[in-house]
């Protein structure tokens, strides 16, 4: 590292040498040329070196905004990953052809006409690279590739220590591979020696579930070790997990409904556990007659509250009375709201 730091001060010294050189000359070679007849000023010993100090100030200083530049440009494209800064480029090369095909249009426009062709190929070229990565998976497509390994499921935290995407594994209804990156292990790890109680229990509930499940689907489980640097320089488990699924494929299951934002927005296919439970609920039709406990009161007067096996609240028409009781109702109304399915229901017989 040190020597790749060397390697680099010494190009910037040389970069700059060499500018600095360009530029006395250049000094040189206009005053010589245009301005000698213009300015009675004579190139003496003293002048000469006032100009090399200037341009060896301005050398520098171009030097220093140049590497800035580089700098961000490096940390620009870092955050894609090659295949992306490859479609990306290749939007760019495609606006820059059609700005070339009206060139024609701008340099008959006197003065500012070769400004407004640098402006639009610098406007043209971002279009071209947001909107080359936006449709990156159509560009896949249409040239017959896929991206990564569409069977690998990779999991996050808030899957293993829920333990019900184990259940699900065995019923059959997920195919591939479970994935569990080697920092999402690390990251139970921390949890389970924590000093924070629940953050302890969450820890070794999830590496237990991973040991369990384990010996129960053999190489179905896969725990992948990630070499990529980029990628362990991310200091955000959840940034990380992005980021492998962008560069290496596969889906995400998560609860994480944060997560599942960010990830869809990267273009992540995102299997929610929530979304599937929310999914199977069984639906109740207004007529239904079904049996519910009533175990508390509702927020408004005389209703009574109840929920089904998978969570449903069920609210209770002149209920308040029957708390503690089991008793048979009609559904009246079924709602879906943001946090899941709202069933109104009256008792039978009213």
């Amino acid at each position: 590292m040190k020597n790749t730091s060397g390697v680099i001060k010494s190009l910037i010294a040389l970069a700059t040498i060499i500018l600095a050189s360009l530029l006395v000359y250049l000094t040189v070679y206009i005053y010589e040329n245009y301005l000698k007849n213009i300015f009675t000023m004579q190139l003496s010993i003293i002048n000469i070196i006032i100009m090399i100090v200037v341009n060896i100030g301005l050398a520098i200083l171009i030097i220093y905004l140049i590497y800035k530049l580089i700098k961000i440009m490096i940390n620009f494209i870092s955050h894609y990953t090659f295949v992306e800064v490859v479609i990306g480029v290749i939007g760019i090369i495609i606006s820059l052809r059609i700005v070339w095909l009206t060139e024609f249009i701008f340099v008959k426009i006197p003065i500012i006409g070769n400004y407004l062709l640098i402006l639009l190929s610098v406007v043209l070229g971002v279009v071209g690279w947001m909107l080359a990565l936006k449709k990156k998976d159509e560009i896949f497509s249409f040239i017959g590739l896929k991206k990564g390994s569409g069977d690998n499921k990779i999991v996050d935290t808030s899957v293993i220590i829920d333990g019900r995407i184990f259940e699900i594994i065995e019923t059959g209804f997920i195919d591939g591979n479970i994935v569990i990156p080697d920092f999402v292990v690390d990251e139970l790890q921390r949890l389970a020696d924590s000093a924070d109680d629940l953050k302890r229990v969450k820890g070794r509930q999830g590496l237990d579930m991973i040991k369990k499940a384990q010996s129960q689907f053999g190489k179905k489980i896969v725990i992948s070790k990630t070499d990529d640097k980029s990628i362990m320089e991310i200091p955000e488990v959840d940034s990380k997990l992005v980021r492998l699924i962008s560069t290496k494929g596969g889906s995400l299951l998560t609860n994480d409904f944060n997560l599942n934002k960010v990830a869809a927005l990267k273009g992540i296919i995102v299997l929610n556990l929530n979304d599937l439970a929310n999914a199977v609920k069984p639906i109740l039709i207004p007529g239904e007659e079904f049996q519910l406990l009533i175990i508390k009161k509702g927020k408004e007067n005389n209703q009574g509250v109840g929920y089904l096996d998978d969570g449903t609240m069920i609210i209770v028409e002149d209920g308040e009375n029957l708390v503690g009781e089991e008793v048979t109702l009609i559904v009246t109304s079924v709602m879906q709201t943001s946090a899941g399915r709202l069933v109104f229901a009256r008792l039978k017989g009213e």
